[in-house]
């Protein structure tokens, strides 16, 4: 018998994804799946669309848009109160999964290493090309993988678009924090989190799901993607990084922030960086951190001492 799955996808104004994205995930051969759409309160008719179209599709309605965190933690609750399930798969509403038989095979991966807690696949651009592999943290920066796989292997940090999340994961370190809302970086929070409290974090390279990225991040206008970006890096070093990286950590921070022209075009969309703007951009990210400065302190705090208990 198949242990349950519950598979949570956050949507917002999506309806253009939702039927690739569906279809897939009710063509799975795998027994024991159930699928819950989040709308954080959309206006395109997706409710409808789902409702006229996909009848078995679990909905999680929403009033307004609550953002990736708070969007998925609210699906995360209603899976579990509900149908408690062994495993919750975060998945992006513009995906789309090829193989009728990946579910089967992602389980299997995640039951056959009793120490791994979250687990990524290979993701792609609808074109085929490889768009993320996975991220490992050295001293003072991130890296991408590069180097194809054919064997799993571990990481740092895997992408939210598809996550896979054991249950004794939550039960150990908790859901997203919504802190980072309403998007990026709450994923990388939480596998770092996930490491500190003795999961493994791990990408299946020989599974893979094609990710509609510049459909989703190309609605969004480049200011508001940027000041995120940096209000959430720099959350994420005041939450995770030792005391004694987090000055230089962030001196680098800065300095990749304000001067890099435009990395985030090999994955597949473009920002408009501009060096004034940049600087005032980041300097509105501190501030916001430093009026949450001892939330985060709280925060850093309690995660520390839920790990002794």
């Amino acid at each position: 018998m198949n242990v349950s799955v519950s598979i949570v996808i956050v949507n917002w104004n999506g309806k253009i994804f939702l039927k690739d994205c569906l279809e897939s995930l009710l063509g799975q051969t795998y027994n024991g799946h159930t699928v819950i759409l989040v709308d954080n309160g959309s206006t395109d008719d997706s409710v409808k669309f789902v409702k006229e179209t996909f009848s078995n599709v679990k909905l999680c309605l929403l009033d307004r848009n609550y953002g990736f965190a708070k969007g998925n933690n609210l699906g995360i609750k209603y899976a579990l109160e509900n149908y408690n399930p062994e495993y919750i798969l975060l998945l992006n509403n513009d995906t789309k999964i090829v193989d009728k038989t990946f579910l089967n095979g992602f389980i299997d991966a995640a039951e056959n290493d009793k120490e791994a807690g979250i687990l990524g696949c290979k993701i792609v651009f609808p074109d085929g090309r490889t768009q993320h592999l996975g991220t490992r943290i050295t001293l003072l920066s991130w890296e991408f993988i590069k180097q194809e796989s054919s064997s799993p292997y571990e990481v740092d940090c895997i992408m939210g678009s598809v996550f896979l999340i054991k249950k004794a994961v939550i039960d150990r370190i908790g859901l997203l924090d919504e802190g980072f809302s309403p998007f990026l970086h709450e994923e990388a929070d939480y596998c770092l989190r996930a490491k500190k409290a003795g999961f493994r974090v791990k990408v299946i390279p020989a599974l893979k799901v094609i990710h509609y990225w510049s459909g989703s991040m190309n609605r969004i206008p480049s200011e508001e993607f940027l000041l995120n970006l940096y209000k959430n890096s720099i959350r994420l070093k005041l939450l995770n990084d030792p005391f004694f990286l987090l000055m230089p950590k962030l001196a680098l921070n800065f300095f990749s922030c304000v001067f890099e022209k435009s990395s985030d075009a090999a994955l597949g969309f473009k920002l408009q960086r501009k060096f004034l703007g940049n600087i005032l951009l980041y300097f509105k990210a501190v501030s916001l951190n430093v009026k949450n400065l001892l939330e985060i302190i709280r925060k850093r705090h309690n995660r520390i001492a839920r790990l002794w208990y």
